[in-house]
């Protein structure tokens, strides 16, 4: 008997699927809530300019609202939401990216959030991939957390779910802002 060899593994093949996996995810939640108003696709969208300059500009807006959020706490006044809050900044794991992240450092996470139960199906669907995201946290933290930042972006269910399986920690001198009023 001859043995083959083992085929080549590709983590930029797994991440794309697993993102694509996020992203039907989200619009499974998204048409649940009715924020939809076309019906998501069966097969894999295809991005064209618009939506990638949409995309560019959609990470530009984060990464400006951080920054804004970080002004506002510095000059006592309080955010107006619109901030995305790092998934990892306040758990025992800490951010992967430290100082460097795109994420808010400032809010905690899901300090607003709004209670929402989607169907079983779309449940376990977001709880897999949680899970698969957070067992390969320890080979690739950074592009897992960008995973998990979309993954909780589009589901108040992943940001509890995420909530519950990340650690969190909170030392006595650390304050937590939260977002809002």
């Amino acid at each position: 008997m001859m043995s083959q060899a083992p085929e080549s593994y590709d983590s930029g093949e797994e991440s794309d699927s697993s993102t694509e996996a996020i992203r039907a995810a989200n619009r499974l939640v998204q048409a649940d809530l009715g924020e939809l108003q076309n019906p998501p696709c069966t097969q894999s969208c295809p991005t064209n300019a618009i939506q990638t300059q949409q995309l560019i500009e959609t990470r530009e807006e984060m990464i400006g609202s951080m920054q804004v959020c970080v002004e506002y706490v510095e000059e006592g006044k309080n955010c107006d939401g619109s901030c995305t809050p790092c998934l990892f900044r306040h758990s025992q794991l800490g951010c992967p990216r430290g100082d460097a992240c795109r994420y808010c450092h400032v809010h905690e996470i899901g300090a607003n959030r709004v209670p929402h139960r989607p169907r079983k199906s779309l449940r376990h669907k977001i709880k897999k991939t949680a899970e698969d995201l957070l067992r390969r946290f320890d080979t690739s933290p950074e592009r897992v957390h960008d995973e998990l930042q979309v993954l909780a972006s589009g589901s108040n269910f992943a940001i509890n779910l995420l909530a519950g399986r990340v650690p969190r920690h909170r030392s006595a001198g650390v304050e937590v802002a939260k977002c809002g009023g």
